[in-house]
C-alpha cells in the first residue's frame, strides 16, 4: 500500500471514528441527564462527571512522554523487525508502562482527597467523588500494561486498526453505560463504560498484532538495553515536557472554573462541558490529517527523503489551515444552535463564545501540526519550554481575568497565548528546519486558506443575520446546510493546494473524476 493510500485510509478510519465519539457524546450526555436527573444535586453530579476525565488527564501524565517517545524511536527500527532492536524497544515499553501504571494508581489511591479541595467539591460530594477517582485510576492503570500495541500500529503506519477498534468500544461502552444507569449505578456507570472498553480493546489489538504480523518472530525479541532505555527517557522527558504545557493549554480551562465557583459557580463547570464538547470533536477533525501522517513524515526523516518531505509537509500545513477555516466558521454558525436543542434550552451558550473558540480553533490545529513535526524530528530543544511557559503564563492570566471576564475572558486568554508563544514559536522552528523564509511558510503556505476565509466569512454572517428570525431548529438547519455545503464547496475550490487537488484527481476512481474535474477546474487537464 502506498504512503498516500495508507495516509488516506487512516485519516478516512479517523473520522469514521470521530463520527462514532460525536453519537457517543450526543447519546451519553442527554442520558446522563436523564438519569441524574431524577437524583438530587443532579446538575452538580453531572459536573463530576465532567470534572473526572479532566482529573484524570492530569493524572495521565505520569506517562512524561515515554508512550510518544517509544512509538517514533519504533520507525526507527521497524524495517528490521527481526533483528532485535524492535523488539527490545516493545519490552522496554512494556516494562516501563507496568511501573507508571502501579505510580498512577498509588497517586490516585492518596491524591483524592487532597483533588475535592483543591477543585473545591461540594462536602456533600466529595466522598463520592473521592471513590470515582480511585476506581478510574485502577481502570487507566490497567490500560497502561496494554499501551504497546497502540505504538506498534503506529510505527508500522497502521492507525486505522486502532481507529476502527475504537469506534466499535464506543458502541460497547455506551451499551454498558446505559445498562449501568438503568440499574441505579449512578455515577459510577461511567467506571463501568470504561472497564468494558478497555476489556474489548486488549483482545481485539492483541489478535490483530498477532495477524498482521507486528511483533518480531519468536526467539527475535531481543532484550532491554540501557542504551535503548536511556534513548527513551531522554527523548520522552522533552515530550513529556510539550505534553504538560498541552495540557496546560487545552485542559485547564474546567479546573479554573471550578476554582473559581464563588463569581461563576460548580454549574458553570458543566456548562463550560456541554458548550465545548462540540469544539473537542471538531478540533479533532483539524488535527487528524496531520497526526495520521506523522509515521509517514517519520519514515522520510529517517530515510533522509528531505525535498519530498518538505513538499509534503507544505501540502499539509495548507491542508490544515483551510480545514480549520471551513470547521470554525461553521461551528460558529450552528454550536450556540445545537446547545439549545441538545439540552432542551436547559443551557445557554453565547454565540460570542463561539467566534473566540473559533479563532482559538484555527491556532491550536497549524500549532498542533508544527508541535508534532518538531518531536518527529528528535530535535525537541526550546520547545521543550515553550509549551509548559503557555501553559503557565495562561493559568495565571485565565485565572486573573475570570473574576470579572467569565468564560469569554478565558477563552481570550487562550487564543492571546497561543498566539504569543507555541504559534510563533512554530513558524519560527519549521522555518528554521526547512531552511525558509517566515513568510513562505507563514503567508504563501496559508494563502489558499485566507482566500477561503475572505470569502466564507461575509457568507456565513449573512446567513446568520437572515435566519435570526426562525425557530432554533429552522435555524440550526439552515445554518447547518450552509456551513456544510458552501464551506465544503470553498475548501475544495479555493482550500486545497493545487498539488493536492492534482494528485486526488488522478488517484480519485474513475466514477468521482467528473465530479472533481468540476471542483478542481484550475487543475490542468481537468
Amino acid at each position: 500500500m502506498s504512503r498516500f493510500k495508507r495516509v488516506l485510509h487512516s485519516v478516512v478510519s479517523g473520522y469514521i471514528t470521530l463520527v462514532a465519539t460525536a453519537v457517543y457524546v450526543l447519546i451519553s450526555f442527554p442520558l446522563a441527564m436523564h438519569f441524574f436527573s431524577r437524583e438530587e444535586m443532579g446538575v452538580k453530579k453531572f459536573a463530576l462527571w465532567a470534572l473526572l476525565s479532566q482529573v484524570m488527564g492530569y493524572f495521565a501524565l505520569i506517562d512524561m512522554g515515554l508512550y510518544t517517545s517509544v512509538a517514533r524511536l519504533l520507525i526507527d527500527h521497524k524495517d528490521d523487525r527481526n533483528g532485535g532492536a524492535y523488539g527490545g524497544l516493545i519490552k522496554t515499553s512494556i516494562a516501563v508502562s507496568m511501573v507508571q501504571g502501579a505510580i498512577l494508581l498509588v497517586a490516585g489511591f492518596f491524591l483524592a482527597p487532597v483533588c475535592t479541595h483543591l477543585l473545591k467539591i461540594d462536602s456533600a460530594l466529595a466522598p463520592e467523588f473521592v471513590r470515582l477517582l480511585r476506581w478510574q485510576s485502577v481502570i487507566v492503570a490497567a490500560s497502561f500494561g496494554v499501551r504497546f500495541f497502540g505504538q506498534i500500529f503506529y510505527a508500522n503506519q497502521r492507525p486505522d486498526i486502532a481507529n476502527y477498534t475504537q469506534a466499535a468500544q464506543l458502541v460497547v461502552s455506551l451499551a454498558v453505560l446505559w445498562a449501568a444507569f438503568e440499574e441505579s449505578a449512578g455515577v459510577y456507570s461511567l467506571l463501568w463504560a470504561n472497564a468494558a472498553m478497555l476489556v474489548f480493546s486488549t483482545a481485539v489489538f492483541w489478535v490483530q498484532s498477532v495477524r498482521m504480523r507486528f511483533l518480531p518472530d519468536r526467539g527475535a525479541w531481543g532484550r532491554i538495553e540501557w542504551i535503548q532505555f536511556k534513548e527513551v527517557f531522554h527523548f520522552g522527558k522533552d515530550l513529556f515536557l510539550v505534553a504538560v504545557g498541552f495540557q496546560f493549554i487545552l485542559g485547564s480551562q474546567t479546573l479554573i472554573i471550578s476554582r473559581n465557583t464563588m463569581t461563576l459557580g460548580l454549574e458553570a463547570v458543566a456548562l463550560w462541558s456541554v458548550g465545548t464538547k462540540v469544539f473537542t470533536m471538531v478540533y479533532a477533525l483539524v488535527w487528524r490529517p496531520g497526526d495520521f501522517a506523522s509515521p509517514i513524515f517519520s519514515e522520510m526523516i529517517v530515510r533522509g527523503e528531505k525535498e519530498r518531505l518538505r513538499q509534503r509537509y507544505e501540502t499539509f500545513t495548507t491542508l490544515t489551515a483551510s480545514l480549520a477555516v471551513w470547521i470554525a466558521v461553521g461551528y460558529v454558525l450552528c454550536n450556540s444552535l445545537f446547545v439549545t436543542i441538545w439540552f432542551n434550552g436547559k443551557f445557554y451558550w453565547p454565540a460570542g463564545n463561539d467566534v473566540l473558540l473559533a479563532l482559538w480553533l484555527v491556532l491550536v490545529g497549524l500549532i498542533r501540526l508544527h508541535g508534532t513535526f518538531i518531536t518527529l524530528t528528535k530535535q525537541v530543544g526550546f520547545a521543550r519550554y515553550i509549551y509548559f511557559v503557555e501553559g503557565m503564563v495562561f493559568l495565571l492570566a485565565a485565572s486573573v481575568t475570570s473574576r470579572w471576564g467569565g468564560l469569554p475572558a478565558i477563552i481570550a486568554c487562550s487564543v492571546g497565548c497561543s498566539f504569543c508563544f507555541s504559534f510563533i514559536y512554530g513558524l519560527y522552528r519549521i522555518c528554521r528546519y526547512f531552511e525558509l523564509d517566515w513568510r513562505t511558510v507563514a503567508l504563501k503556505w496559508q494563502a489558499p486558506a485566507a482566500k477561503m476565509l475572505a470569502v466564507f466569512a461575509p457568507v456565513a454572517l449573512v446567513v446568520w443575520w437572515a435566519g435570526g428570525a426562525l425557530p432554533v431548529w429552522p435555524r440550526f438547519l439552515l445554518n447547518g446546510f450552509a456551513g456544510l455545503t458552501v464551506g465544503g464547496f470553498l475548501f475544495l475550490r479555493m482550500g486545497l493546494p493545487a498539488a493536492l487537488q492534482t494528485e486526488i484527481l488522478a488517484r480519485a476512481p474513475d466514477w468521482t473524476r467528473p465530479v472533481l474535474r468540476r471542483a478542481f477546474p484550475q487543475v490542468e487537464g481537468a
